[in-house]
């Protein structure tokens, strides 16, 4: 029983790694890219890009991607541009500087 939750948190951990890593890296990178840009262009950019990224290779590890026999780069993209309009549209509506 411990080894199977233990075995079940690993593939967790093993899947969802990219979203902590982006989490952890896109507000260095918006603050990075707002030298040249408003911030709220910068976190949209930073978004669309990392988790463009992130469920590319989320979606590259799931077994309905195995099915279909491509790990879905348009549905990759289509989430990225979703949360890059989310999270640009929040950044400018929420006063931050």
């Amino acid at each position: 029983m411990v080894t199977s939750t233990l075995r079940a948190q690993y593939e967790t951990f093993r899947r969802y790694w990219p979203f902590a890593a982006g989490g952890l890296v896109s507000p260095g990178l918006a603050r990075v890219l707002t030298q040249w840009m408003p911030l709220h262009f910068a976190a949209g950019i930073v978004a669309f890009t990392i988790f463009t990224i992130a469920s590319w290779l989320f979606l590259r590890t799931s077994s309905r991607a195995r099915q279909d026999g491509q790990p879905g780069l348009g549905r990759s993209l289509m989430a990225g541009l979703a949360s890059g309009l989310v999270i640009g549209v929040i950044t400018y509506l929420v006063p931050w500087q």
